[in-house]
């Protein structure tokens, strides 16, 4: 049961239509009369959250909300949290997690800690795509991570050439050169077999194994000796482990960060 929250001054009228509001928002108006024991784990946490927007903050603080729930209703009251956000744009959430999904899923912007101090923090879509270090990197989902020697300044705006993996490709870069040891990002997602058109952006690799997913299949490759996971959503026909592979990548989609 949601009891009637807010400064004790205000009339009584008030309070039961900013409770009767709030309930609604979280789509837990049908529930006003019954008590945490009658609701799910995850009832309780929409209740929680109507408790808090009932006195109209300017700001929300979620600490790590959903840890306690399972994933299927983790994944609900994350859609949930997403409308709540859009339905109320003048309230600011600061927003806790460990789970990259959540950030990225909810998120405007986002701040990186590490070790107890701010190493990252930017727009979302940003930092995700052009991550400053290897720890933002590799916290915001996979990404392939191999050792490179900047060059040159490519021909073409804000990309550089590198040597990497055995062959010179190009990669985006904001810093310029700056030193020639670098690291080369690359989302799985962003690699490819290369087609036999391609003649740049190309890394020799041996297959280590592959896994089927059903819509995705999952390579794990040698190059260099570095380790490369590719996620593809079509492979015909599918290769098998110890086949030599040609890896491609838009030059976009690979990104140098500083060696730290």
């Amino acid at each position: 049961m949601l009891s009637a929250c807010g400064r004790k001054s205000s009339p009584g009228g008030l309070i039961a239509e900013r409770v009767t509001e709030a309930l609604k928002i979280v789509g837990m108006a049908d529930y006003a009369t019954r008590y945490p024991h009658q609701l799910s784990g995850g009832q309780q946490q929409r209740v929680a959250i109507a408790r808090a927007i009932a006195v109209r903050p300017r700001v929300l603080l979620l600490d790590e909300p959903l840890s306690a729930l399972d994933a299927q209703i983790r994944h609900n009251m994350v859609e949930e949290i997403a409308r709540l956000h859009r339905e109320l744009p003048e309230l600011t959430i600061l927003y806790v997690t460990h789970d990259q999904t959540e950030a990225l899923t909810l998120a405007d912007k986002i701040g990186i800690m590490k070790d107890g101090s701010l190493i990252a923090h930017g727009e979302t879509h940003e930092l995700y795509h052009y991550p400053p270090n290897r720890f933002s990197a590799e916290f915001l989902g996979r990404a392939n991570i191999l050792q490179a020697t900047a060059l040159k300044d490519s021909p073409e705006p804000g990309l550089v050439s590198v040597s990497c993996g055995g062959g010179l490709i190009n990669a985006f870069s904001r810093g310029g050169l700056h030193g020639n040891k670098k690291l080369l990002c690359i989302r799985p997602q962003h690699m490819s077999l290369a087609p036999r058109s391609a003649t740049s952006n190309r890394l020799n690799a041996t297959l280590t194994s592959v896994h089927w997913q059903g819509d995705l299949t999952h390579l794990l490759c040698d190059v260099a000796g570095e380790a490369v996971r590719i996620v593809m959503t079509q492979v015909n026909p599918l290769p098998r482990a110890g086949d030599k592979l040609a890896l491609y990548f838009e030059p976009g989609d690979a990104v140098l960060i500083e060696v730290q």
